[in-house]
């Protein structure tokens, strides 16, 4: 087909208007050094599909292929070769216009590729072999020519080869794992070595037959339920092997989530951290060492691998490395003797030591709701303490109404009428009791020697642990037995200094309150707000006494509160704030942050914004419902440019009204949007609008403030408290309930709780899963001068 002429790119060019689509000519163009590249392209034509496109002999050699090309092993798509293409169409995105291919393109993969043999004979052959090295393919695939039509018309396969699996016999499918016993400090000496404990799913994966499988800690198959991660495994450098690993699953702001594990959240990244290998091509390797064991591992894991990592290793004595987990959010430490072979079950070759605050629970029963439609109020604890189950507390928070009514339904199964273990009187109050199968991951701020949580909150349910293996963690070393006094007790790990001392004197709220509020909404506020650069607003003093802003790390900030240099405008170099756990969120409060601004970029890509944000800031004079109606207004223009978006109670007087866009824009194009829509709604109702910053000029009208969305700018974080009178706090809306509230500022730290357990919903819900783009032509809708 394509390269029939003297130059491959006639036919391109023949079927292009280059005056009306943004497509490049090609014209001039020289390549760059480097292996050569492959790029996959969504392309939103009159039907979806992928156009996958290899660099060779100066072009892009290109096919469509039907579907996503993330193939499991032994899969097929069906690709037909179209005309080659430059090669700086690797890097088009963009708006194609009526004719030829119209419709959206943007990049869905890019990377490198290396061809298995000669590519030219492959290609002219009609089996292309290669590997891709790309951001979501890896490994290999091969293209297999499979008809020529009359027209000259090639259809092709992309297939991804199966392994071979007769060299050597396959492992076992299922090994017991070995456990690690709890230890309240890590082991000391030069035969043990320590790993990151992750907050995940046990799971061993048996590699040998046609396709990877995956094997929970009791031996439950769950091939089906994580495919990204079997796909994965294929590129395993072994032809048959048995590793021992955790699944793990990453949030936007690359912090593990256990409870995306379960909800299957878009917005998770799920990764296999690897560590140990039980089999190797037929030889049984539990009777070595763990050194030898995890040398063998390295060697056959793929590098740079995006889903399938390794457990590193990490030297020091234990006590420090485990304060290190502690500081950077973790759940705790694995120690292991290095020396050890594998045995399955429990022992002391293996020893865990956790960070405080989270540990496995049986649900022995529940207390009924007294609000209409919720399933239940609370969830009643338990642990086993000298093979008894011994009653722990109740958990009321931590659920989403989704997650509450699939863990009622499961639970009406196993309704008894007596309880399995003695309670005390207060737990017997509308309870209905369970028999002890389910088993929770619960967070709590405290465990005292009583048995006891203090402020625990569900995490999700353990599916891969039985209820039978529960122990009782231990008491909180360090802490008072029983009660502390008032104002001596910590939030999260964090003793806030003077906590009596009242941030909101209009409210009664304290220093200790404040850290308690951003304990609670931990779980609404860090996806918004880890791994941002953010500001806060400080008043040491109080509401109402003087207050600073603060964006830069010093050498007074709290060790919980990570760093990040970011080159300013000057061109130096600055230390800015970062918080990547919940024990950084608290200690805000400990420095008395009554407002948390952030970026609008993540510290792993701090160019690529990921949001656009329109501050709707009227005039004093205008009532709230003028600043309702803009917002309304503003939100019918961005549905024209088929864009969604959601709307922000600022706690002050206004509106943020935010886009989430993909991480694929530089700032200076989301500036160019934000203006380019602000000026065009100013222009059109002057009356209304203005796109300039002047207080004289406001009077009457509201300004909308696009200058959110330039570098080094900073929005209120949604949940964030207000440094104003009365603890406003910035609240996620839905545009339904929006005609309804009467101003900026109509839920509190002491009103919100109550506001989102009326709620049947997440006004919000979708924002981290909607998946848009800041194309040319939308930034071209707004930009461009108007007839």
């Amino acid at each position: 087909m394509a390269g029939s002429t003297d130059d491959p790119l006639t036919i391109y060019r023949a079927k292009r208007d280059f005056a009306r689509t943004p497509e490049p000519s090609g014209s001039g163009e020289k390549r760059r050094g480097g292996p050569p590249v492959f790029v996959v392209q969504e392309h939103r034509a009159r039907r979806l599909h992928y156009d996958l496109r290899l660099e060779l002999d100066g072009v892009l050699k290109s096919w469509a292929v039907t579907r996503a090309p993330d193939l499991p092993p032994a899969g097929k798509r069906l690709a037909i070769r179209t005309e080659d293409h430059p090669l700086s169409y690797a890097r088009f995105e963009g708006e194609i216009p009526e004719g030829y291919g119209a419709g959206e393109v943007r990049i869905w993969d890019h990377g490198t590729w290396t061809p298995t043999s000669d590519a030219a004979k492959g290609l002219s052959d009609g089996h292309l072999g290669f590997r891709l090295d790309g951001q979501r393919l890896t490994g290999r695939f091969a293209l297999v020519r499979i008809e020529t039509d009359k027209r000259g018309k090639e259809s092709w396969l992309l297939v991804r080869p199966r392994k071979d699996t007769n060299r050597a016999a396959g492992p076992p499918a299922f090994v017991p794992p070995q456990l690690a016993s709890l230890a309240e400090t890590p082991p000391e000496g030069a035969d043990w070595v320590h790993e990151i404990k992750f907050d995940g799913y046990r799971i061993q994966a048996q590699l040998g037959g046609e396709a990877p499988r995956l094997f929970t800690r009791s031996g439950r198959d769950w091939t089906d339920r994580y495919p990204s991660i079997v796909n994965a495994l294929a590129e395993v450098r072994a032809e048959s092997a048995l590793i021992d690993g955790e699944l793990v699953a990453l949030d936007p702001g690359g912090q593990t989530r256990f409870d995306y594990l379960q909800s299957q959240d878009d917005a998770a990244e799920l990764v296999y951290y690897a560590f140990d290998l039980l089999f190797l091509d037929g030889e049984d390797l539990r009777t070595r060492s763990l050194r030898d064991r995890k040398a063998a591992l390295l060697r056959i894991l793929p590098r740079n691998a995006r889903r399938l990592r390794l457990s590193e290793d990490h030297a020091g004595p234990g006590g420090a490395v485990l304060a290190a987990a502690c500081r950077m959010g973790l759940e705790g430490i694995v120690s292991k003797r290095a020396s050890a072979p594998y045995r399955s079950g429990r022992g002391e070759d293996w020893r865990k030591s956790k960070c405080v605050g989270r540990d496995e629970f049986v649900i022995v029963g529940y207390r009924r709701s007294t609000v209409p439609g919720k399933a239940f109020a609370s969830l009643l604890l338990a642990a086993r303490k000298g093979g008894a189950l011994a009653y722990c507390g109740r958990v009321g928070t931590g659920f989403d109404e989704r997650e509450a009514e699939r863990l009622a339904e499961r639970m009406a199964r196993l309704v008894r009428t007596q309880p399995a273990l003695p309670v005390p009187a207060d737990a017997r109050r509308e309870a209905v009791w369970l028999s002890p199968r389910l088993v929770a991951e619960i967070g709590y701020t405290e465990y005292t020697a009583d048995g006891r949580l203090r402020h625990p909150r569900f995490l999700g349910l353990r599916e891969d642990k039985p209820a039978e293996e529960v122990d009782m963690p231990p008491a909180r070393p360090g802490l008072p037995e029983g009660p502390s006094a008032p104002g001596a007790q910590t939030v999260a790990g964090v003793r806030p200094t003077h906590p009596d001392r009242l941030l909101y004197p209009g409210q009664g709220l304290t220093k200790r309150q404040l850290a308690e509020y951003y304990l609670a909404r931990a779980d609404d506020i860090l996806p918004h707000l880890a791994g941002r650069p953010l500001s806060l607003v400080r008043c040491p003093r109080g509401e109402g006494e003087p207050c600073f802003f603060q964006k830069h790390h010093t050498a007074s900030t709290p060790d919980s509160l990570d760093s990040l240099a970011i080159t300013e405008g000057s061109g130096t170099k600055a230390s800015y704030l970062v918080i990547r756990t919940l024990e950084g969120l608290v200690a805000t409060a400990q420095m008395g942050a009554l407002e948390l601004h952030v970026w609008g970029a993540r510290r792993d890509r701090i160019e690529a914004p990921e949001r656009i944000v329109f501050d709707l800031d009227p005039a004093p004079d205008l009532p709230f419902t003028e600043v309702k109606f803009a917002a309304v207004e503003l939100r019918a223009v961005l549905e024209t440019l088929d864009l969604v978006s959601f709307p922000l109670l600022t706690g002050g007087k206004g509106i943020h009204v935010v886009v989430p866009i993909a991480r694929r824009s530089g700032w200076p194009e989301v500036k160019a949007f934000a203006r380019g829509l602000a000026r065009r709604l100013a222009a059109v109702a002057p009356e209304r609008y203005l796109a300039t910053a002047s207080k004289a000029e406001r009077a009457g009208r509201i300004f909308i403030d696009w200058m959110r969305n330039e570098r080094g700018a900073t929005a209120i974080c949604p949940f964030s408290p207000r440094a104003r009178p009365g603890a406003p706090v910035a609240t996620p809306v839905s545009w339904s309930e929006l005609p309804e509230l009467d101003s900026a500022s109509a839920f509190t730290i002491l009103t919100l709780r109550q506001r989102l357990s009326r709620l049947r919903r997440d006004p919000w819900a979708d924002y981290f899963s909607t998946r848009q783009y800041l194309t040319t032509s939308r930034i071209a809708a707004v930009t461009k001068a108007r007839p």
